[in-house]
């Protein structure tokens, strides 16, 4: 019987040999004879549209410095404007002799997926029209005897053997594009993560066979740019973590890789940026590379010999979008974790993030991380620091951390592509000694002046951990005490996690609720979990987001609270079931009870975030204050902060209006129709006397 993946080692293929095993004794593939080929991804990279970068914050907590045990992996999958909403439930299954598993390209806009090979989700006419194109493979490889089920998102996040995957978008030295699309790389991360879903039970395993695969039929990032260009995962199971960073190598369509294990005792950070240093290549058990890694650094100068190799800064391009865009947040998490070492070792000021070094890879917590601490993490904006993004005028009056896209005129009339705007430009001008700059995309344009017609120059927001734009986040805890199917937990919050609730999924669930299963950003949809948060944090941020962030806070309080009392009542009612029964149908019965208990739970959920949405508006509607307890008067207003109204010149608003006319003295008129005399009072009330009205 050929060897599946329940053994933790990479499966063996069909043909019997271990094609996906990292080939340590191989010759790798010369980086001379591909010296030419080098100008032509340079040339590609120019070609490609530029895309904006996935910007992903993520944490990985060993099981030593996590409260229970557990591996902890996090990821917030931060989209832009159309992004895919819905998660699915891939089953496992079993092939036949000599099957083909295809593989399926980047796609993460609405719809990731169209087809039946990854659930019921992505289905024709399920959340799609029946008629939709199908998603069609750009390659295939070998399929192995049987795959394990998971659920996925943009990333595989967790499967049936509690293996999870949290993913970071990281800026790169080299680029190449895909198969069928002016490239040859066949595997993006999101097709890695996938198979090692399908394939591994442990994060070592998943490490050699996404290193394998990316290195034999090649690697593309998400981006045609240095933005995007290369990839990190972080990666956990029962009793270890691994934190792995991808980038492409066009020239003989491969890849290189590295990967670090996190310590048991400490909890690892990554920020949309490399973060190995140092590889000790003869230390197997905590450092694992591509066998190219140091022929490819030596062959283009990335390297001198004379100092320790450092991943980071050999293929890493730096931070992208701005400076700090990656290291504060680094820094911000390190304070989370461990605020005291973190405020007497680390400054959240740096020179250049690649080239200085100025974070470690990993911190030991301050105290032992529970997942509610990793929900508050991810909705961290740097409160109480001086980076705090609810203060000052861009928060707004009422303290909103959210902050949208810089708009400014575009170059052309005909181009009015956000790529193209003066910010965006300018962006890339900032760029110009960067590796394979982005210069020559701009066009001539006049970098000096803003729409408005003033002088303008660089700007840039602080970039948090929380973010408004964010599609899901997802706490994973890998449990080694408890049955695979219970002891693999997908915490999973739609939308952004400081406006989300989050909801446990078993990794052995077998279907998904319908909230997590339907969402499209350009139809609000009742059904949806997603559209829910969603609905809740825009009302927030459009009423009074600082009173209405209490709300908030409370429900999520509230609704975390039952979702971890409805997971403990998971766990006991599947270990009872499963232990009544060593059958296929009483495993089976087990699965089902577990899988209807965590969608009842979720679509709850769900209902609550409507309610909410509904009672911020009555509570907060046309800035008035309507607390609705049955005490307060309802309509109170509050109005502005002064501090607001000063920034905002509201003492230069137009002035008061002319002092009104004065009315003399009684004993000065000479008739009845002075303004408020006794004349005119009892002229009127003659008149009412006549009409048949009584005296007020």
């Amino acid at each position: 019987m050929a060897r599946d993946a329940r053994d933790g080692a990479p499966p063996q293929t069909r043909r019997g040999t271990s094609r996906f095993a990292l080939e340590t004794t191989r010759r790798a593939r010369s980086p001379r004879s591909a010296r030419a080929a080098v100008p032509l991804a340079v040339l590609v990279f120019f070609a490609s549209r530029i895309a904006v970068a996935g910007a992903c914050s993520t944490f990985l907590v060993g099981k030593r410095a996590s409260f229970d045990g557990s591996v902890l992996v996090t990821h917030s999958d931060d989209g832009e404007g159309n992004p895919d909403a819905r998660l699915s439930y891939v089953p496992g299954s079993t092939h036949e002799p000599g099957a083909k598993r295809p593989v399926w390209p980047d796609l993460e806009d609405n719809p990731r997926f169209v087809g039946d090979a990854r659930g019921a989700t992505y289905a024709p006419g399920a959340s799609v029209p029946a008629d939709a194109p199908r998603t069609e493979p750009i390659g295939f490889i070998d399929q192995v005897d049987r795959t394990f089920g998971y659920h996925e998102g943009n990333y595989g996040i967790i499967n049936e053997k509690q293996l999870a995957i949290g993913e970071s978008t990281c800026s790169g030295r080299f680029v190449a594009s895909a198969a069928g699309s002016g490239g040859a790389a066949l595997f993006c991360v999101n097709e890695l993560s996938r198979v090692a879903m399908e394939r591994c039970a442990t994060a070592r395993c998943a490490v050699r066979l996404m290193g394998a695969l990316a290195y034999e039929h090649g690697f593309y990032g998400a981006a045609g740019s240095f933005e995007g260009g290369s990839e990190t995962l972080l990666i956990g199971d029962t009793t270890e973590g691994w934190v792995m960073h991808f980038t492409p190598y066009p020239a003989n369509n491969s890849a290189v890789w590295v990967a670090r294990r996190v310590p048991d005792d400490e909890v690892a950070v990554v920020m949309n940026m490399f973060t190995i240093r140092e590889v000790d290549l003869a230390d197997e058990a905590n450092y694992l590379a591509s066998p190219n890694m140091l022929d490819v650094a030596r062959e283009h100068g990335l390297w001198d010999f004379t100092t320790p190799f450092d991943f980071t800064r050999a293929f890493s391009a730096g931070e992208y979008a701005h400076k700090y865009y990656s290291g504060r947040r680094v820094w911000g998490g390190f304070r989370l974790i461990n605020p005291a070492l973190t405020e007497k070792t680390l400054s959240p000021e740096y020179g250049d993030l690649r080239l200085d070094a100025p974070y470690p890879f990993s911190m030991r917590p301050a105290a032992l991380v529970t997942v509610e601490h990793l929900f508050a993490w991810h909705r961290d904006w740097y409160q109480g620091t001086p980076y705090d993004m609810s203060k000052g005028i861009a928060a707004g009056p009422f303290g909103s951390p959210d902050r949208f896209t810089a708009a400014a005129r575009a170059p052309r009339a005909d181009d009015a592509s956000p790529e193209n705007s003066a910010f965006h430009l300018r962006a890339l001008e900032s760029n110009a000694t960067r590796p394979h700059s982005l210069v020559s995309r701009a066009t001539p344009y006049d970098m000096k002046r803003g729409s408005s017609g003033r002088a303008s120059s660089w700007g840039a927001w602080e970039r948090s951990i929380a973010l408004h734009r964010t599609t899901y986040t997802h706490v994973t805890q890998s449990r080694a005490w408890l049955p695979d199917a219970v002891g693999g937990v997908m915490w999973i919050g739609m939308h952004a996690a400081h406006g989300t609730c989050f909801v446990p999924v078993p990794g052995g669930a077998a279907a998904l609720a319908e909230g997590l299963t339907v969402g499209n950003a350009s139809l609000v949809d009742r059904r949806s979990s997603w559209w829910a948060h969603r609905y809740v944090l825009n009302l927030a941020r459009g009423l009074r987001f600082d009173q209405a962030l209490v709300d908030i806070k409370d429900a999520q309080s509230e609704w975390e609270k039952r979702g971890a009392g409805a997971l403990r009542e998971m766990e006991r009612l599947f270990s009872e079931s499963d232990a009544s029964s060593e059958s296929d149908d009483g495993r089976s019965s087990a699965v089902a009870l577990m899988t209807a208990m965590a969608a009842s739970h979720a679509d709850a959920a769900r209902d609550a975030w409507w309610r909410l949405a509904d009672a911020l508006m009555a509570k907060f509607a046309d800035g008035f204050v309507s607390p609705n307890d049955g005490v307060a008067v309802p309509g109170r207003a509050e109005g502005y902060p002064d501090w607001w109204l000063n920034a905002a010149g509201f003492a230069d608003g137009p002035p008061p209006p002319p002092d009104p006319p004065r009315n003399r003295p009684v004993s000065q008129q000479k008739g009845s129709g002075t303004v408020g005399g006794a004349g005119t009072r009892a002229a009127a009330r003659t008149r009412n006397r006549r009409r048949g009205v009584a005296d007020a």
